[in-house]
């Protein structure tokens, strides 16, 4: 393979990747990048009972063992994600609204047992995601690096960098056939 068609098929990677950056921009935009975050780290779920955010006895010593990981963590810059989870028994608001309740009261007990708040990323998902009520009645709680690395969305900056990077090998390219 040619020198000048490397170049021609590395200026077309770094176009199509920064296409892909630009969709990807464009789903943050759309979505919000709360619901884009990358998961560093799964730390467990915390479940309720149907049509509660009531905390039980054993969703709070699973809070307390939780909350001691995050603990380790604090010092790494990590944030805290939590997502609430509710089945389908009500309508789409109230299941919002119990979903993002559920969150707050785990972000409420993480912060008595030492997790800033500042730190702390609430989500909510209503919509059923598996066939079992019990899993849907849930808050999932993740470690996320990135969210604290990143203050907005990084891709309209590689989107910028890729299409420099094609830009600067078409010149080389068109430079060499002169």
């Amino acid at each position: 393979m040619s020198l000048h068609k490397k170049y021609l098929l590395i200026a077309l990677i770094g176009t199509l990747s920064a296409s892909g950056c630009v969709e990807r921009a464009e789903f943050d935009r759309e979505y919000g990048p709360e619901r884009t975050l990358v998961r560093d780290q799964f730390v467990g779920s915390i479940y309720f009972g149907t049509a509660s955010s009531s905390l039980s006895k054993a969703a709070n010593a699973d809070l307390a063992r939780m909350a001691a990981r995050i603990g380790e963590r604090r010092n790494l810059g990590t944030r805290v994600v939590l997502i609430g989870y509710a089945d389908r028994k009500r309508g789409v608001e109230e299941n919002s609204e119990l979903a993002a309740e559920r969150a707050q009261r785990v972000a409420i007990a993480l912060e008595k047992r030492g997790v800033e708040l500042e730190r702390i990323i609430i989500d909510s998902r209503p919509v059923r995601v598996t066939r079992a009520k019990e899993a849907e009645r849930r808050v999932d709680i993740y470690l996320d690096g990135t969210a604290a690395a990143r203050p907005g969305s990084l891709y309209p900056i590689l989107v910028a960098f890729f299409l420099l990077v094609t830009f600067v090998l078409a010149a080389i390219i068109f430079r060499r056939r002169r």
